[in-house]
Parts: C-alpha cells; structure tokens; sequence
C-alpha cells in the first residue's frame, strides 16, 4: 500500500493537503506544524475514530484532540495504491460524538465502490494488521518507539516462527484459561468454593439433625417414663383425697365463705354506724344526751318569749316619765314655777321614756333572731322537734353499736372456725406430703422434658427434610468432583500451554533478537554486537567486547531509542505480510539521535523505503540534508 495524497479537516490542518511518493519521504514542519496532527490522520483515515474513549491521566481521547480549530466537523480523504488499484477513502462527520463514521471507499476517478470494505475493518483490509499491530510496528508517534506487549502483535510473532497462520495468541488462550478456572475457583471466590462451602453447611445440617434425632428418641424415652410417674403420684393422691381430704377441704370451702359473709355484715354495720355519727355530729345538740337537749329545747322556748315581754316591762317607766311631765307643764301654767324650765324638764321626761321603749324593743329583737338563727328555725315551736330527732338519732345511733359489736364477734368466730378447719388440713397435708411433692416434682419434669421435646421440633422443622437434604448433598457431590475435574484439566492445559509457549519462545526470540541486533549494530556503527528480546519485548544487550548483558534501562535515551526502533523494524521484516506493504510511519522519531546515528537511520529507512513506503515527519532539516548526502556518495 501506498499513501500518495491526503487532504484533512482535522485538528489544527484546515482543510490542508500532503501529497506523498514511494519510498522515502522527510517532511519537514515547525513545531505546531502539524506533523502528529498528520500521523493522527493517517490512522483515523484506516481505523477510525472510537467514540468511547475518554480521557485518561491527563490525555485527551483523539475526537476531542483532533475537533478542528475551526469548529468545522472531522473529515478528511486519503489517495492510496493498493493492489493495482487506486482507491480513495473518505471519512465524514454527521454528528460531533460519532466523528469520521461516515465513510466511502471508491476506486478512484469513479463512484464504484470498493467490494466488501467498510470503516471498520478498512485498515486491516489495506493494512493487513489490525491497529493493534499497527500501532506496535510501522506507527511510532512522537516520543512512542517504545513496544509492549499485545495478544495482536504475539500472534504474528507466532505465526512467523510456526505455520505462518495466526491464531489465538498464548496471553489470550492463558488469559480465558486462566479466566475459566477462576470462575471454578480463585481463592475464596468461584463456583467451586461457593459448592463446597454449601456442601459442607448440608453436611453440618445433616450431623445436627442426626445428633438432634438421638437427643429427640431419649427425650422421648425420658418423658414416658416421667409421665408414668406422674399417673402414680395422681392415682396416689387421688386416693388420699377419697379417704376424707375431699370433705376437709368442702368444709374449708363452706367456712371461707361463712367468714366472707360475716365480713361484708360487718362492713354493712359499720357503714350504718358512721353515717349515724355524722346525722349526730351535724345536730345542733352534738354531744348532748336525750335529755339535755329536751331540757335546752325548753330553755331556749322559753328565752324566746322572755325576749319578746321585754319592751312591755318598759312601759311602766315611759307612763311614769309623761305623767310627771304634765305634772310640771300644770306647774308652769299656773305660774307655781317658772315655765322654762319646766317645758325643758318635761321634754327631757318625755324623750327619756320613748328611748327607753325603744332601746328595749331593739334588744328584744337581737335575742329572738339569735335564738332563731342558732337553731335554724323558724319558729320557737321547731325547737322541741330538733330536741325529740335527736333524741331518736342517739337511740340508733346505740343500735349501730351493738349490730356492729355482735357482727365483729361474729367474724371472729367465723375465723376461729375457719383456722381450726385450715389447721386440720395443713395436718391431713403433711401427712400426705411426699405423695404431693413427688406429683409437683413429677409435674416439674414432665413440663420440662415437653418443652425441651417442642424446642428440638422447632430444630427439625429449620433444619428441613433429611432426605431431601442428602439428596442435594449427593448432587453436590457430584457437581463439585465434576468441576474440580474441569480444574485439574484446566490447570493441565495451562500447563501444557506454558511450556509450548516456552518453546514457541525460545524459537521466535533467537530469529527476532537476531534481525533487531543487526540493525542495532548498525545504528550505533557496531558498538554493540548482541540484543536479546524474550516473549513480553523486554531487551538485554551487550556492548562489543564485553562478556555481561545489561539491561535496555541502562541505555541513554537515545541509545533507547534506536534500540527500539532496532525492534520496529525488525518486527516490520519478519511479522508483517510481504504482500501488502503497509507505510512505515514516524513522527519525529529520530529526535534524539545524534548527527552520525540520525544518518545511518536514514541509511536504514532509505533501504527500507525500497520494499515498503516511509514517511519520515521532523522538525529539523537535517533528516533531509542526510539523505542528499546519501544520495551523492551513491549510498541510497
């Protein structure tokens, strides 16, 4: 394949063309140029772009990377030879998350298509690599000559030093092996740890539920046994009962209930007792007997009369008054004595006996309303029948007294009978108390045996059906010596797989170290005379002389570098089709060679160019001044 004109709207190219020749081509642009810009474009334009990737430690995925500076959306074509034929690729962007879908492949000068190639499999069809491959052998990006290891690259590499025929490679097959025997066991994790950890909880339950049968057969045994005692002590006590006990305690019985009777009379009694005492405690003749208050009823009868005659007792003295005041008013008029004072005389005669009347019909009124008011009556006549009340409210009051005295001596005759009936019982008891303490005892154990036996059904009924769970047990089994079998025949394939992969190894790591060490011998002008690779890529030289091989990490970088491009070109030679070509493409790649070692590069690329197209990108002019020089002395 050959790449001879590409035009991009991509990244900082806006809508930019490079036209390119076979062989060797040394593009020289300024940094910012868009040198990786145009690497970028050539493996977008063969595998598109992925749409899923996203940004990882720092690095933006490439449809954000290579988004136009304009604005524009993607696309771009790409002018190439492949087989005879010149084919044009397009690539055009609908929609900014799906960039470059859109994609065409017509021979180019007409609208015929390209049979059967698609933009997704359009690199591997003009390529002959997938971009793994791709990537890890003819695409060295800016400061990306380093190789590692991938399942794509490790099959061509296989198929270079076996049948030629690629096939799953060995990272990928230990890889899935690796992944099925994981899914049977990985530590504590897998199908078989989570079988034979079921199988062991089935094998715990089934051992319970054997132990719990036998606790359950002598609980069993137990408890008829303590129930057969349990009958004896009945029977027993039954007889005691038949010969007087039944009779004992009927009486007892009878003499509760006798005392409880006589309790409630007693409270009734008492009850009628103090709500006589209150009636008597609210009397007006509180505290006094019968007696006493008829003879105060009378007393106060008689008071309230005494009180009303009172004004009548001062008449005699006010008649007295007015007569000895005419008296003196006929001795004024006849001139026996002076009239004045005899008129002042008798006024004051006269006031004197009306106040007289009238202090004493004041008084008289004070004594009767005290008397009314401290009897609550109405009339002196309602006295007598207070007096004759409470006379009656003593007497039952007396009454009370005694019903109350003969119910307490009932109630403690009751409870004399009833201690003397208890007492004959408590006797008749303790002569039968071993039969009943034997029948508590037997109870006690019984009830307990019980509970014991519904706690241990319990059990059963949690750990479940035994033949259901030896069942399972048994397929467990089963399933578990199946998968461990899968185990052993996994373990043996990976084993098997490792040492054919050691073989395989041991035959393409000679022919790869071989081909990488003489272009690396004259890279550097035969300083070193040795490279070794192993599977994963990872290198060992030894300078020429020297008797020790030395890790690659020790190299300077630019040392690194031409060992690595040492690799690629190896890689280029003996994994890559010979029929179809694919462009060797480098971005600045020889960035860190010196003059002397940038040049015998170019010597290198330069023969290389005669079998395979190389697109060289650089920022310095010397690559090409390099080549002219070549060119001169006849080298190229």
């Amino acid at each position: 394949m050959i790449i001879r004109k590409m035009t991009a709207c991509f990244g900082v190219l806006e809508n930019e063309s490079l036209e390119l020749e076979p062989g060797l081509n040394i593009i020289c642009a300024p940094n910012e140029g868009g040198k990786s810009t145009w690497c970028a474009f050539i493996r977008a334009m063969l595998y598109g772009i992925s749409s899923a990737q996203r940004e990882k430690n720092g690095v933006k995925p490439d449809k954000l990377r290579y988004a136009p500076w304009s604005g524009a959306l993607m696309s771009g074509e790409m002018e190439l030879e492949h087989g005879g034929r010149s084919i044009t690729l397009s690539r055009r962007t609908k929609t900014p998350l799906t960039p470059m879908r859109d994609f065409s492949a017509v021979y180019t000068g007409t609208a015929e298509p390209v049979p059967s190639m698609s933009g997704i499999d359009a690199g591997l069809q003009l390529t002959g690599m997938p971009r793994e491959v791709f990537d890890r052998s003819v695409f060295v990006t800016q400061g990306g000559l380093g190789v590692d290891n991938h399942a794509e690259l490790e099959k061509r590499i296989a198929a270079m030093v076996s049948t030629g025929e690629e096939g799953a490679s060995f990272t990928q097959a230990d890889e899935r092996l690796r992944a099925w025997q994981r899914r049977r066991r990985f530590r504590q994790s897998g199908k078989l740890p989570e079988l034979e950890a079921r199988a062991q909880e089935l094998e715990q339950r089934i051992e319970s539920m054997s132990d719990a049968v036998r606790e359950r057969d002598e609980l069993v045994r137990l408890l008829s046994l303590a129930r057969e005692r349990q009958t004896e002590c009945e029977r027993a006590q039954r007889s005691e009962l038949e010969s007087g006990g039944l009779e004992l305690l009927q009486r007892v019985s009878e003499r509760r209930e006798a005392l409880r009777q006589a309790t409630d009379r007693a409270a009734d009694v008492r009850e009628t007792l103090r709500r006589r005492s209150e009636e008597l405690d609210g009397s007006v003749f509180a505290g006094k007997t019968a007696q006493e208050a008829a003879d105060e009823a009378q007393s106060a009868r008689k008071a309230f009369y005494g009180a009303q005659a009172l004004p009548r007792r001062s008449y005699p003295f006010a008649a007295a008054a007015l007569a000895l005041c005419v008296v003196l008013l006929l001795l004024a008029a006849l001139s026996v004595l002076p009239w004045i004072p005899c008129s002042a005389a008798g006024a004051l005669l006269l006031i004197g006996g009306a106040a007289l009347v009238l202090s004493a019909r004041k008084k008289a009124g004070r004594r009767t309303g005290e008397i009314l008011s401290h009897y609550a009556v109405a009339s002196p006549e309602e006295i007598e029948p207070l007096a004759r009340a409470h006379a009656a409210a003593l007497t039952a009051l007396d009454t009370a007294e005694r019903a109350r005295f003969g119910a307490e001596r009932e109630v403690e005759r009751r409870e004399r009978d009833l201690r003397e009936c208890e007492a004959e019982l408590v006797r008749r008891q303790g002569e039968a108390g071993r039969t009943g303490d034997k029948l508590r005892q037997a109870q006690s154990e019984t009830t307990g045996l019980e509970r014991r036996l519904a706690e241990l059904h319990g059990r059963f009924a949690e750990l479940g059906d035994p033949l259901v769970l030896k069942t399972e047990l048994v397929s467990l089994n089963s399933r578990i010596d199946e998968l461990r079998g899968q185990y052993d025949a996994l373990e043996l394939a990976m084993d098997t797989l490792r040492r054919a992969n050691e073989e395989l190894s041991a035959r393409f790591a000679p022919e790869l170290s071989r081909c990488a060490g003489e272009i690396f011998c004259e890279l550097t002008g035969q300083q070193y005379d040795r490279v070794l690779f192993d599977r994963v890529l990872s290198s060992r030289v030894r300078p020429r002389g020297g008797s020790v091989d030395y890790d690659a990490g020790f190299l300077s970088a630019g040392t690194l570098d031409q060992l690595y491009l040492s690799l690629r070109l190896a890689i280029c030679r003996l994994a890559l089709p010979e029929g179809s070509s694919c462009p060797l493409v480098l971005d600045d790649a020889l960035v860190n060679f010196d003059d002397e070692r940038m040049e015998r590069a170019v010597l290198v690329l330069a023969r290389l160019a005669r079998r395979r197209q190389v697109i060289l990108l650089t920022c310095h002019d010397r690559e090409l001044k390099a080549l002219e020089r070549l060119r001169a002395v006849g080298a190229v």
